[in-house]
């Protein structure tokens, strides 16, 4: 292995071990109410007949249903009687298998498309037929799904590119390896003639005329 395909293999490792840092960056980086909404409950139920709820103006809150269930009314109005409930379309949410919960909408006063912080103590009244929760879904490691993919990816690409390093690295000095094995073949096969030739030499002088000496 020569010189040169050594530092291009150092150098892949190096990218791989960089893609893999990243990686193991991003984790974190993801929040972890979005696959077990359950764990960060801050209220649950079936009904509420105006039921006071103190939620932090600039938390963003996250509203789910358990699976198989149905919402009959679901409202949220802040201290001067605004809806902060904003339906969606129903998001399936579990970490393997049949999802445990459905996402129904998030708890925010949406202003011209625009987040606004929420103006509690608020108001809820709820019909259900099956369990509902209200989920703290703040970023939990102080990023965002974005910084997820924006990490994600980078190590993604980052780690092929030190994969493909390493492979042309590796295959380069197969290749030196192979181009040496063959150059001293060559040089060998070279030889051998020489070789050949050094060894017919002129029989030894015995004292005899050249057509009198044995065979």
């Amino acid at each position: 292995m020569n010189t040169r395909s050594k530092v291009v293999i150092a150098v892949g490792i190096v990218i791989v071990l960089v893609g893999i840092a990243l990686l193991v960056y991003a984790g974190p980086t993801a929040n972890p109410s979005d696959s077990n909404p359950e764990e960060y409950a801050i209220w649950r139920g079936t009904s509420a007949d105006n039921e006071v709820l103190d939620l932090e103006p600039e938390t963003h809150y996250q509203v789910y249903v358990k699976r198989g269930g149905e919402v009959e009314n679901l409202s949220i109005t802040n201290s001067t009687g605004t809806e902060l409930f904003a339906p969606m379309n129903v998001i399936e949410i579990g970490l393997f298998g049949e999802p445990e919960w459905h996402r129904i909408g998030d708890v925010a006063l949406i202003v011209e498309f625009d987040r606004h912080p929420i103006d509690c103590p608020c108001s809820m009244n709820l019909t259900s037929d099956a369990e509902v929760i209200i989920v703290d879904s703040t970023p939990k490691f102080g990023n965002n799904s974005d910084d997820w993919c924006l990490y994600s990816t980078l190590g993604c690409m980052i780690l092929i590119a030190g994969l493909v390093t390493t492979a042309g690295g590796g295959g380069w000095a197969l290749l030196s390896k192979k181009g040496s094995a063959v150059q001293m073949q060559t040089m060998q096969q070279q030889a051998f003639p020489q070789q050949v030739v050094a060894q017919q030499v002129v029989p030894e002088q015995s004292g005899f005329p050249p057509d009198q000496q044995s065979p």
